[in-house]
């Protein structure tokens, strides 16, 4: 099962025109109880949040308004980064 943003992106990759055979690579946006009311829509199923992340919906959203360049995102990234051990 995957979240609806994926979903969308799957469907796109298959219906380009690839020769057959060719692998099609989908990374997943999110787990899909992120969107649970949509997935349970979809499929009749509810899915349930990881232990990890089950206080998902409790926690403070946070985000950060950058401008729209491919410099200023890259520049953001760079700044975090925490290099591999």
């Amino acid at each position: 099962m995957i979240d609806p943003h994926t979903a969308i992106g799957l469907a796109a990759a298959l219906r380009t025109e690839v020769p057959p055979g060719t692998p099609i690579v989908t990374l997943a946006t999110a787990h899909p109880a992120k969107f649970r009311d949509a997935v349970e829509r979809a499929t009749g199923v509810r899915p349930s949040l990881p232990a990890r992340v089950g206080d998902l919906f409790q926690r403070e959203e946070r985000y950060v308004t950058l401008p729209a360049t491919f410099d200023a995102i890259t520049a953001y990234i760079a700044d975090r980064a925490k290099p591999s051990a």
